[in-house]
């Protein structure tokens, strides 16, 4: 491997120069090379890669954010080393948020602050369990804010077939009928993802018992229980990172799309859409951000 391919295409918004790790520390992550990954020894604590890569603060809520981050059915430990990992990303923009660094953010006229954090979040859909990203908490006041995350993947413009449990629920059906699911073009996976997670954010609001809190996470909770309870505002969100491909704005105008018919949907949630991580992580909030995660994403 080349160092000029790590600034390349997609990795062209990144800058990996800023870790100083030597090239044995990159690998490809499979036969087309178009995927570039950090070597991690596995046998190893994988958080100490990132701790030490990246010189992080507060490494207990790093650590335990991570086990979070990967104890999803996702296989989230793989995906973790890729440099344009979603979960990586996600995990190391957000795990710093806590009492004295709160993330702010401006919902229905109001700006709302969180100061707790979690990872992969699970929620009842239909069969499987939605995994929600990040979730944020504001322990005070009691307010929850949903977060779906991605970074590149919406360069892919694969078709994805709705499952047989959508297509046969009525009210779901409607809802990817009215945003015109058939007809999107970008990244479709993404968009059923986001009608999926609203699905469970509402069954979230109206309640688990604790013995379907438990079969969730099967002995890997993590602390990720104690987020299940009744909070006075729930919101919901997407947040993708800003590449400069055309794909960008053609997703954002079917998220858009989306957003828009999961309003019509509901009245308790408050649907925030689909921000970038570019326009949140600015003033108070680029506060938040360790100092080699903000030169490592450019923010």
């Amino acid at each position: 491997m080349k160092k000029e391919e790590l600034k390349q295409g997609k990795y062209s918004s990144l800058d990996a120069d800023v870790l100083k790790l030597s090239m044995d520390n990159y690998y490809y992550r499979g036969k087309g090379k178009d995927s570039i990954g950090f070597k991690i020894d596995v046998s190893k604590d994988v958080s100490r890669f990132f701790i030490d890569a990246f010189k992080l603060p507060n490494e207990e809520s790093f650590i335990k954010c991570f086990y979070q981050s990967t104890g999803g059915d996702g296989g989230e430990l793989a995906k973790n080393n890729a440099l344009h990992s979603s979960s990586l990303c996600a995990l190391l923009m957000f795990y710093n948020i806590n009492k004295n660094n709160k993330f702010k953010i401006e919902i229905d006229g109001q700006i709302h602050e969180y100061d707790d954090v979690y990872f992969e979040i699970k929620n009842k859909v239909i069969k499987n369990p939605s995994n929600m990203d990040v979730v944020l908490v504001n322990t005070v006041k009691d307010e929850i804010l949903f977060i779906e995350c991605k970074f590149s993947e919406y360069l892919s413009k694969s078709k994805h077939e709705l499952g047989v449990g959508y297509l046969k629920n009525k009210e779901y059906k409607q809802i990817f009928e009215e945003i015109g699911y058939d007809n999107m073009t970008v990244f479709q996976y993404g968009i059923k993802q986001l009608v999926a997670h609203f699905i469970g954010i509402k069954n979230f609001v109206k309640g688990y018992t604790a013995k379907e809190v438990k079969a969730f996470y099967r002995n890997k909770d993590y602390g990720r229980s104690s987020v299940y309870k009744k909070y006075n505002h729930v919101a919901f969100m997407e947040v993708i990172f800003k590449l400069d491909y055309p794909e960008y704005q053609t997703y954002l105008s079917e998220t858009e799309k989306t957003f828009d018919v999961l309003k019509t949907k509901t009245n308790e949630i408050s649907i925030v859409g689909t921000k970038t991580y570019q326009e949140l992580f600015v003033d108070d909030n680029s506060k938040i951000l360790p100092e080699l995660v903000k030169k490592f994403y450019k923010i």
